[in-house]
């Protein structure tokens, strides 16, 4: 079976992590130059993109793990997308923002306003994801040959995992109104579920390279 899971699931977490890190720079007046930024952000987009999109396009994953080209393909994919406008944008016009200095999270702010839009979609998307992986317990299925996923008590992988879908959707839904009103505790807030998710993700992506190694080997071996 073909699953890109562990190196999408390490992109995301690396991209959630930087997002935050990057405004947490630019509020206290840091950043020298976008340009690292932006390299960064144009990368993991790429990788996103090529296997977010195989992912949503060709569904690899047959059942009972079908429902995870929607549900981790397309958001991977979306995300993607977002941080390819950002590392295109930081790219562009870095400078101007490094020139305005004391304004620059405001003119930020007014600049995505309409992306905030999008971002709002994606949070929705979150929600609905969220609402049936927690529902219909999507990840409490894996099997007894794959380490710590399928060994652990299902409950907690499946509330572990269900809420690396959960908090990002808070910080999704409040960009919105945190772009619109110019609020900066809003922002704060939203960027801390991103952090947050973006470790957990991190987390998980690097030990699902473990697990997928020793369940092919116990698969293997017959146990």
């Amino acid at each position: 079976m073909i699953t890109f899971t562990s190196i999408m699931g390490l992109a995301a977490g690396v991209g959630l992590i930087l997002l935050p890190m990057m405004m947490f720079q630019l509020y206290r007046n840091r950043i020298q130059s976008f340009d690292g930024w932006a390299l960064n952000f144009g990368g993991l987009a790429l990788t996103l993109l090529i296997f977010g999109g195989y992912m949503s396009l060709t569904w690899p994953l047959k059942d009972p793990e079908k429902f995870k080209n929607f549900m981790f393909g397309e958001l991977t994919f979306l995300m993607g997308i977002l941080l390819l406008i950002t590392a295109i944008f930081l790219w562009k016009r870095g400078d101007t923002i490094l020139e305005k200095r004391e304004q620059a999270v405001d003119y930020l702010f007014q600049v995505a306003q309409p992306l905030s839009v999008f971002v709002f979609a994606v949070g929705l998307a979150l929600l609905m994801n969220s609402i049936g992986a927690i529902q219909y317990k999507v990840f409490s299925f894996a099997p007894p040959q794959e380490p710590i996923l399928g060994t652990w008590p299902r409950p907690l992988v499946n509330f572990i995992l269900c809420s690396l879908y959960v908090i990002p959707t808070i910080g999704c839904l409040l960009t919105l109104p945190a772009v619109y009103m110019k609020s900066h505790k809003l922002m704060k807030i939203a960027c801390s579920t991103w952090l947050i998710t973006g470790i957990g993700w991190l987390i998980v992506a690097t030990v699902v390279y473990y697990t997928h190694i020793a369940m092919d080997f116990n698969f293997r071996a017959g146990l």
